[in-house]
């Protein structure tokens, strides 16, 4: 059974060089390929099954360095944890925090004022700036914002 899951497995990669991306064909969900693994119920990260067909195992967390969701290569692919993987995400500029976020109501000056604002309440500044007064609490504790200084 499982020798017949993998040969319908790498059917769907586009295999390539030993150092190209080989990518999945087949169904993808947030750019990533989804491949039902005979016996699941759901489907699994066609990355995942990959990682596990080479290497005989499933690791919490499979990382790309090549930084392609698609890629099935086994050589672009890396155990780890979810914090290791949130960090490979900012690090390449994947991150939507601070002015990236679409959804954020403050500007980057705006964050900067609040935290240097030392005499207003937060309830103050909240009506102030139009936002909660837990969020202007959350800036000046740095639980929100935290990678902005007020140098």
């Amino acid at each position: 059974m499982i020798k017949r899951c993998e040969q319908r497995f790498w059917t769907k990669v586009n295999r390539r060089g030993i150092d190209d991306c080989w990518e999945y064909k087949e169904f993808l969900r947030n750019g990533y390929g989804q491949f039902r693994v005979t016996g699941m119920r759901s489907k699994v990260g066609a990355h995942r099954v990959s990682f596990m067909l080479s290497f005989g195992w499933f690791p919490q967390v499979v990382r790309h360095n090549c930084d392609n969701r698609k890629c099935c290569n086994p050589n672009h692919l890396l155990a780890g944890t979810q914090k290791q993987n949130a960090q490979d995400m900012v690090d390449r500029g994947r991150s939507t925090r601070g002015e990236r976020n679409a959804r954020r109501k403050l500007s980057l000056e705006q964050i900067q004022i609040i935290r240097k604002d030392k005499s207003s309440t937060n309830v103050a500044l909240g009506l102030k700036y139009g936002v909660h007064h837990s969020t202007i609490s959350h800036i000046r504790l740095a639980k929100s914002w935290r990678h902005v200084s007020c140098d």
